[in-house]
C-alpha cells in the first residue's frame, strides 16, 4: 500500500510540474503546430484491481477448507488479475520548441476470469437407524469480469529534440483524467443433483435433477485519476512520427452501483410415497438494484471465511455478515506503450 502511495504521489508531482512548466512557457509561441496522436499498451495491474484481487484471494482459502470435511470435494483455478489493454487518441498542441498540451480520451479494459467446483457426497443415518438418506450434489461456477473505463485526459508535454535535423525526440508528459468506469460479471452455475431417504429400508423420498443458473451485474463509477510517461519519438517523414513510451497510471474506483439479475432454469424428478412422481420444469428471474458491497460470511463447513463482493440494495447485515465496505476497485497499471503521431502545421 506504502509503494502504491509513492507511485500515485510520483505521479501528481510530475503532472504538476508540467502543468507549470507549460505556464510559464506558454508565451514562446515558435513552430506552433497541431498533432493526432496514436497509441496502444499492454499495462500490468499493481494490486489485482483491488477488491476483486481481495475476493479472488479469499475463495482461494475457503474453497479448498470446504475439503477439511471428508464429504466435500472442491477444486479451484483463479489467476491474479495482471493485465491491462488501453487504446488513446489525443489532440496535441504544441505552443513552443520544448512544450505542448493535449486533450485526448481512450479505452481501458481488464478481464479476469475464475473457475471451482464443489462436490458433496454423504450416505448415513439420521436420527438412529430408521431414517437412511444418500446425498449427492456437484456443482461447476465459472466467473468472468470485465472492469474498463472512458478518460477524458488533459496533459502538459515536454520535448527535447535531439541532433540538427531533430528527427529523435525524447518526451515526457503527466495529466490528470476524469474517468468513466464500468465493471461488468457473469457467473455461470451448473449444478446435478440427487437426494433420496429411506425409512426402515423402504425408498420414500426422492430428487434428483440439474440446475443452471446465470448471474449478471452491470455497475458503474466515476472517479478522477492521475498518469505520466517518458518516451521517445522518431520522425519517419516529414509529418509522421513513431513513437514509445514507459507509462503509469493511478485511478482508484468505489461507490459502484448497478444491477444484479439472476436467471435460473431446474429440470428433474420429484418422487414421494405419499405424493407420488412430479416432473419439474420451472425458470425464474429476480433482479435488484443497489451498490456494489465486499463482505464476509462464516460458514460452519469451512475454516475460512466465505468472502463475497455482490450488488445488494441495501448495506449487509452485521448480525449476519462481517467486514462489509463498498467495493473500491483500480486500474492503477503501468505498461509499455507504442504511438503514431501525425502532425500539421497551422502557420
Amino acid at each position: 500500500m506504502k509503494k502504491e502511495k509513492k507511485v500515485a504521489n510520483g505521479f501528481k508531482v510530475l503532472a504538476a510540474v508540467l502543468v507549470w512548466s507549460l505556464i510559464s512557457f506558454a508565451g514562446e509561441l515558435e513552430a506552433q503546430n497541431f498533432s493526432f496522436r496514436l497509441s496502444g499498451s499492454i499495462g500490468y495491474l499493481q494490486n489485482g484491481a483491488g477488491d476483486l484481487d481481495k475476493l479472488r484471494r479469499g475463495m482461494l482459502a475457503y474453497i479448498p477448507a470446504l475439503a477439511e470435511d471428508s464429504r466435500y470435494g472442491t477444486s479451484i483455478d483463479w489467476e491474479k488479475p495482471s493485465r491491462t489493454s488501453d487504446f488513446r487518441a489525443e489532440l496535441l498542441f504544441k505552443v513552443s520548441r520544448n512544450f505542448g498540451f493535449s486533450v485526448g480520451s481512450g479505452y481501458i479494459v481488464g478481464k479476469n476470469q475464475g473457475r471451482y467446483s464443489i462436490g458433496f457426497d454423504s450416505q448415513g443415518y439420521v436420527w438412529g437407524d430408521s431414517w437412511y438418506v444418500e446425498d449427492s450434489d456437484y456443482t461447476d461456477y465459472t466467473r468472468k469480469y470485465k472492469i474498463a473505463a472512458i478518460p477524458i485526459t488533459l496533459d502538459a508535454y515536454f520535448f527535447l529534440p535531439i541532433g540538427k535535423k531533430q528527427t529523435f525526440t525524447i518526451f515526457a508528459h503527466g495529466g490528470v483524467g476524469y474517468y468513466f468506469g464500468k465493471l461488468r460479471h457473469t457467473m455461470d452455475i451448473d449444478n446435478t443433483y440427487d437426494y433420496r431417504s429411506y425409512s426402515y429400508g423402504y425408498l420414500d423420498y426422492q430428487s434428483d435433477g440439474v440446475l443452471e443458473a446465470s448471474v449478471t451485474e452491470k455497475t458503474n463509477s466515476n472517479s478522477f485519476g492521475v498518469h505520466g510517461g517518458l518516451g521517445f519519438e522518431i520522425k519517419m517523414a516529414r509529418f509522421v512520427s513513431l513513437g514509445a513510451e514507459a507509462y503509469g497510471r493511478h485511478v482508484e474506483f468505489s461507490d459502484w452501483e448497478g444491477s444484479l439479475v439472476i436467471s435460473a432454469q431446474q429440470r428433474g424428478n420429484y418422487w414421494s410415497y405419499w405424493y407420488g412422481q412430479r416432473n419439474i420444469n420451472e425458470t425464474n428471474t429476480e433482479s435488484q438494484y443497489g451498490k456494489l458491497w465486499i463482505y464476509e460470511s462464516k460458514d460452519s463447513d469451512s475454516s475460512a471465511n466465505n468472502v463475497l463482493m455482490w450488488v445488494l440494495d441495501e448495506e449487509p447485515d452485521e448480525e449476519y455478515f462481517q467486514n462489509a465496505s463498498k467495493a473500491s476497485l483500480n486500474l492503477n497499471s503501468y505498461g509499455i506503450s507504442v504511438s503514431l503521431k501525425l502532425s500539421f502545421n497551422l502557420f
